[in-house]
């Protein structure tokens, strides 16, 4: 099988436009001295995009792949050819993603993810849209081959489909980082414009800062709710013989499935505001890579935002877990938490101290006021919303204020268990039981049941470890 003719001259505009773009950028000054510069650049551009869709041509006719019963073979190479078998079986994802031009030419960009792979194992730009989803069917077919599986319809009903209210809801309560950027990417522009709209309109460079620094942050949040917008509009979720599948996305369109077999636990995030409206948000984890954002998002996102007792019964559903009761932490962790805020605090207010010295400025002692009851504020809060709860099939782990996270680990998914005590934890007598899974998290970021007592933790240690010994995989 070979790629869609139409990547031929999709690859080549879009190279030759990346260059195009990057001269123009880089020669902005030349703009206002040179007339001609822009003619000349759209030359080099038309120039380029020739020059390259010979390259690509090259690429197309050497490139070719096939499914056989047992791998995905590619075979490619312009100047040093190449042959890739990849066992089926290792095959995690087939996502499929569409941007907004290639929805309109009718071509798709799949990527091959296997488990233990933080990045794609092959990509194929690009192929038919037709075809992209009859490789998707077909690769999971035949990796269920043998097996007692469901009959998929295609056509079937999604078990999740984000409404238009809990989408709103979504872009309005979640930040995009990324879309966040431009915030900080503003504020460095503030020092050059500052001045001179101060001098243009004659008000103070504070008043210039306060009213530029609302607009840019304004305008921050308004693109992190587009780009929530377009990442999860029409957000869909099927199940579909031994796997979740989900399609999402307004100007790029992607699909992509999470394997039941490879999930590891489950998360279920609140942050403040959703808390505040009772929505939360659903995510897995997953052995090795989780989805074609994985390296972008963490666990793959199942249900981006809906009422919290319609995500515990999806999470129901994938799990089968039943129902829970987190317990809290010691009282006495508290002083834990309350001790270290108040030692962040003395920090501060040396260093305060220290640049009014430097500033031959007054100090002013009363700062260590609103900085304790801060202090007692957030030990509170990270007290409250930290606990485990120990069931028959399954550990429950909840953490976090700002990003409650309650994780549910099924028990045969534990790899290996650890129970530490730092320094401040012993004297407390509290203690810490981490659970290790094959997922991609580094080890600070497991399911972890956090500043337990000391003589609990050890029983639990015991009984999560024998239960996680004569657990039976689930099929």
């Amino acid at each position: 099988m070979k790629l869609s003719k139409i990547s031929i001259p999709y690859r080549a505009v879009k190279s030759a436009g990346t260059i195009l773009a990057i001269g123009a950028f880089s020669s902005l000054e030349s703009l206002s001295f040179a007339p001609g510069y822009a003619l000349a650049m759209l030359g080099i551009f038309f120039a380029g995009s020739l020059g390259i869709s010979c390259w690509f041509y090259l690429v197309w006719r050497n490139f070719s792949f096939e499914i056989t019963e047992d791998t995905f073979d590619i075979k490619s190479g312009v100047i040093r050819k190449q042959r890739r078998e990849i066992p089926l079986h290792r095959i995690q994802n087939v996502d499929i993603s569409r941007s907004i031009f290639q929805r309109i030419l009718g071509i798709a960009k799949i990527n091959l993810e296997t488990a233990g792979g933080k990045t794609s194992e092959a990509s194929l730009k690009y192929v038919d849209r037709e075809r992209a989803k009859d490789i998707q069917r077909q690769v999971r077919e035949l990796k269920q081959e043998g097996k007692d599986i469901e009959e998929v319809d295609e056509e079937e009903s999604p078990i999740f489909s984000l409404s238009q209210k809990e989408l709103t809801v979504l872009s309005l309560t979640s930040l995009n980082w990324k879309a966040l950027s431009t915030v900080f990417v503003g504020m460095g522009l503030l020092g050059a414009v500052g001045p001179a709209i101060d001098d243009a309109i004659n008000l103070t460079f504070l008043s210039v800062a306060v009213i530029l620094g609302g607009i840019i942050v304004f305008g921050g949040l308004v693109a992190s709710a587009a780009s929530n917008l377009n990442k999860y509009y029409d957000f869909k979720l099927f199940r579909r013989g031994k796997s979740l599948e989900f399609e999402r996305g307004l100007l790029n369109r992607s699909e992509g499935s999470i394997p039941f077999e490879k999930i590891q636990n489950l998360r279920i995030e609140e942050n403040p505001l959703q808390r505040f409206f009772g929505y939360a948000t659903l995510k897995v984890e997953t052995a090795g890579y989780s989805g074609q954002d994985q390296q972008q998002q963490g666990p793959e996102v199942a249900v981006p935002l809906a009422e919290k007792r319609r995500v515990e019964e999806l999470s129901n559903e994938i799990f089968q877990h039943g129902s829970y009761d987190i317990q809290g932490v010691p009282a006495r962790s508290f002083r834990r938490y309350f001790g270290r805020y108040l030692s962040a605090s003395t920090v501060l207010t040396g260093l305060y101290f220290g640049a009014t010295q430097l500033t031959q400025t007054v100090f002013n002692p009363y700062i260590l006021v609103p900085l304790t009851i801060a202090s007692g504020i957030g030990a509170c809060l990270k007290y409250v919303h930290r606990g485990f709860y120990e069931g028959k099939e399954f550990f429950y782990t909840r953490n976090g204020f700002w990003n409650r996270i309650t994780s549910v680990t099924p028990y045969y998914r534990i790899q290996n268990l650890d129970l530490s005590r730092s320094v401040f934890q012993r004297r407390l007598k509290l203690s810490s039981l981490i659970l290790d899974t094959a997922g991609i998290y580094a080890f600070a970021r497991n399911p972890r049941a956090i500043d337990i007592n000391q003589e609990t933790a050890e029983n639990l240690f015991e009984r999560v470890f024998e239960s996680f010994k004569s657990s039976s995989k689930r099929d």
